[in-house]
């Protein structure tokens, strides 16, 4: 499937890479997880003001640039990367619940068997 296999995003030199299931469900991330997240993507500076504003996964997309400076990010370079991991995190849970199954079944062609014996002539033909 296309959202597993390995996606990345180039701004600048900054690069953003997944591995599919990593970040699925990033919307369930305690304020740990998400400050873990960022730190691998090289904004672990950041690390203790997320865990300190108790910031989630949940939350993490409503932040806006006004939160991001009262949180202690002033670097602009910071606070658009950080804006850019969050709407890379938005559009891998939005394609993942895209192709989420819903229902799985089977369908009944024929609700008799004398309407299975008519419409396939006996079973002869399908």
């Amino acid at each position: 499937c296309f959202f597993h296999q390995r996606l990345t995003i180039i701004m600048g030199d900054y690069k953003i890479f997944s591995k599919g299931s990593d970040t699925d469900e990033f919307h369930s991330w305690s304020p740990e997880e998400l400050a873990a997240y960022f730190a691998k993507n090289d904004l672990g500076e950041y690390s203790e003001s997320i865990i300190q504003h108790k910031i989630t996964g949940r939350l993490a997309p409503l932040l806006s640039d006004a939160d991001l400076k009262e949180m202690g990010i002033k670097c602009i370079g910071d606070r658009l990367r950080f804006r850019l991991h969050i709407d890379h995190l938005k559009l891998k849970v939005r394609a993942h619940t895209r192709m989420k199954c819903v229902w799985i079944g089977e369908e009944r062609l024929f609700f008799s068997r004398s309407e299975s014996a008519c419409c396939t002539l006996c079973g002869f033909c399908p």
